[in-house]
């Protein structure tokens, strides 16, 4: 429920995180979300450089991807 496994499925996170490793995921760092609507209620941390993070794939909801934060608000990447 507070935490979530999941597997490194590419090498894009090479040499931190190999194909394969495991990594378990706080799900409510960011802040708590209502299910259903998915509306942020309450706000804990925001992104930060280096996170690594957890996320849909907006085309094929069911493809989770991990992936490294590289650029915040206000950066131009």
């Amino acid at each position: 429920f507070l935490f979530e496994p999941f597997k490194i499925p590419s090498g894009s996170m090479i040499p931190t995180l190999e194909i394969g490793d495991l990594i378990l995921v706080n799900k409510f760092h960011y802040g708590v979300r209502l299910p259903v609507i998915n509306k942020k209620i309450i706000e804990n941390h925001t992104p930060a450089r280096g996170d690594v993070m957890v996320f849909r794939y907006p085309v094929d909801p069911s493809v989770d991807f991990i992936k490294r934060v590289v650029g915040v608000p206000g950066d131009e990447v």
